[in-house]
């Protein structure tokens, strides 16, 4: 019973050392920073993924289709524009969506309905210069001004 004792002691502190050991190593590689009050790091990214909507509104599908499609077109001759390659550019699939909506007009009490469609298109910009994205960001007032309404 007595050897049973010694071994399972011996196994217990030579365990303990190979996890102190372990845990000192771990702790070694492990970058911490202790920071009171705020601060921040700025890190350069290596990869940009850059969504941007334009959804439309109109009376007809026909009138949303068309708007659609030009304001497709606007967008995307923006982005070339900046200087974004076909690669780095996909365009999402569009929604298009049938709405109702209902209210009630404060004076009369009566219920309006409108119906309308509803278009969003989205295009996605993957690249790795982020310069490039920061300067056509800085840009967007310019699909403003052409009539396309993003986000």
């Amino acid at each position: 019973m007595e050897l049973k004792s010694v071994v399972l002691m011996v196994g217990f502190f030579l365990l303990a050392a190979v996890g102190y050991k372990g845990v000192s190593i771990i702790r070694k590689n492990d970058m911490i920073i202790r920071t009171n009050g705020i601060s921040t790091r700025h890190v350069v990214s290596d990869q940009i993924c850059w969504e941007i909507s334009f959804p439309n509104k109109a009376s007809t599908i026909k009138e949303a289709q068309l708007k659609f499609v030009e304001d497709k077109e606007k967008v995307l001759s923006f982005l070339k524009k900046c200087g974004f390659s076909d690669d780095e550019i996909t365009q999402d699939p569009p929604g298009i969506y049938e709405v109702c909506e209902r209210s009630i007009d404060e004076v009369s009490k009566k219920e309006k309905e409108e119906r309308f469609f509803k278009t969003e298109g989205c295009f996605t910009i993957r690249t790795a210069r982020g310069e490039m994205v920061q300067e056509c960001l800085s840009k967007t007032a310019e699909l403003f001004e052409m009539g396309v309404l993003f986000y």
